[in-house]
């Protein structure tokens, strides 16, 4: 991995110099994280989240060679959701225009990660912290 696609500095000069907005993926956050033994909490705290545009949420999970996104939320997971979500409401990170949830898609990269019970059970308990329900 490139250190500078995911140092905060670097990551904020850019967004500062070109003025465009943040796209926040929360499993990226967690994956970048987890190689590099730090804590997610502390590495998105120190993006510049007053320019956050986009917030993708997805579940992240480990098949015994590496991490991989797209999968099903788990309680770690969660508890980035609900903390970012937070951190919204509250007004203390910008209110993106959109929040994507990201878990599976289709084609042969995707559709074995895509189980509709999983989408029937959190897609709405994603709505309700959008929501704030």
């Amino acid at each position: 991995m490139l250190k500078p696609i995911i140092d905060p500095n670097i990551i904020t000069q850019i967004i500062e110099e070109t003025k465009c907005g943040l796209l926040l993926d929360t499993a990226h956050a967690q994956m970048t994280c987890r190689y590099l033994n730090k804590d997610v909490f502390d590495y998105v705290s120190q993006l510049p989240l007053q320019n956050l545009k986009e917030l993708h949420i997805t579940g992240i999970q480990h098949d015994g060679n590496r991490y991989r996104d797209s999968m099903p939320m788990t309680r770690a997971d969660w508890e980035l959701a609900e903390w970012a979500l937070e951190n919204v409401h509250n007004g203390i990170w910008s209110a993106p225009w959109a929040v994507s949830f990201e878990y599976g898609g289709v084609g042969p990269a995707f559709e074995w990660r895509t189980e509709s019970h999983v989408l029937a059970e959190q897609v709405p308990r994603l709505q309700r912290l959008v929501n704030r329900k």
